[in-house]
């Protein structure tokens, strides 16, 4: 009975990503996007926690639903004109976003196949089940992975600054 729960309410959180993720990228109010993503981001959070992936999820949960939806938010409320109905926010360019869409989901199939070809063989995962082992996980072989992380939240803090400037006539 326990298998079937957990069995359910996973395809539950993995039926509200994908739902949310449509919202985000085909929804005409940017305020609602917003939410849908921050729906998507707690989700995919809940995703972490049923593969006992703990840690994971609750930073994926903290920094992104309490930190880049929050700033997102808070961009769009103090973006002048951006609640006027005359305003367009509709997408001119969606051929070079199909473009790019395709060669990165080309370039991620790529890493997979390769990832899962070559190292499936010779890399056993590491199951860290103390402190301290994960923190030689982090700050050892993850560390760039952090620190590429670091840049996106960074970037993302800017990108709400340059939003939130008011322009000088």
């Amino acid at each position: 009975m326990a298998k079937i729960i957990h069995a359910v309410s996973f395809y539950f959180f993995a039926l509200i990503t994908v739902i949310s993720a449509l919202v985000v990228v085909s929804g005409k109010n940017l305020f609602r996007n917003v939410l849908a993503l921050g729906l998507f981001f707690f989700t995919i959070g809940g995703l972490y926690f049923h593969l006992n992936a703990h840690f994971v999820a609750a930073s994926q949960i903290l920094l992104y639903v309490g930190g880049v939806v929050v700033l997102v938010l808070f961009g769009i409320m103090l973006t002048p004109n951006i609640a006027d109905p005359q305003e367009k926010q509709s997408s001119e360019q969606k051929i070079p976003a199909l473009l790019i869409v395709f060669s990165l989901g080309g370039l991620l199939l790529f890493v997979f196949m390769v990832t899962f070809l070559v190292l499936s063989t010779k890399f056993i995962f590491p199951q860290p089940r103390e402190i301290i082992s994960f923190a030689k996980l982090i700050f050892g072989n993850y560390l760039i992975v952090i620190e590429l992380l670091s840049l996106i939240f960074l970037s993302t803090i800017v990108g709400v600054a340059i939003l939130t400037r008011e322009e000088k006539n």
